[in-house]
């Protein structure tokens, strides 16, 4: 047990998956990615990792919390967090809604807000009003699975580069 929690708070204080060719702008960039579709998260992972980008990943909501909250206090936050909705222990939304609740707390410390990428399978348009207005705050982007393959890593590019303007 002690081993596990020494490696898992190695990967959240100094994760730089160096490759050859990797650039300046994504090879210390830090990407929390949750899924509870173990074969989603394997694919997006690989994707975001042969673009350079280092990348931890949760099956859940609440250990994404966990993780985002141990990686903010370690002084190493993540610079972009990238969740389900439809997950079965807690939505996506409740995630967003208890990031940004944190984010008011770290506000007083000149922590910045995380941009979030939405990535679901999930059309907008099917949630309650309640839902919407909880995902859709400032610094959330939406993308459907279905384009994921081939929007994903562009997506994520342009997010950072919004992000650090």
């Amino acid at each position: 047990m002690a081993a596990e929690e020494r490696s898992r708070r190695e990967s959240l204080g100094g994760m730089a998956n160096s490759r050859p060719g990797d650039t300046k702008a994504t090879e210390d960039t830090r990407i929390l990615l949750v899924d509870d579709d173990e074969v989603l998260l394997g694919v997006y992972r690989l994707l975001l990792e042969v673009a350079g980008f280092a990348v931890i990943t949760s099956d859940g909501a609440n250990q994404g919390f966990e993780m985002l909250a141990e990686a903010s206090r370690l002084g190493r936050p993540f610079d972009l967090l990238i969740t389900d909705f439809d997950m079965p222990e807690n939505r996506g939304n409740v995630l967003i809604k208890a990031v940004r609740d944190l984010e008011k707390d770290d506000r007083v410390s000149g922590q910045d807000r995380l941009p979030i990428l939405l990535l679901t399978g999930v059309a907008l348009s099917t949630l309650s009003k309640r839902e919407q207005d909880d995902l859709m705050t400032p610094g959330v982007s939406y993308l459907s699975k279905a384009s994921a393959n081939d929007r994903l890593v562009p997506t994520v590019k342009r997010i950072l580069r919004r992000h650090s303007a």
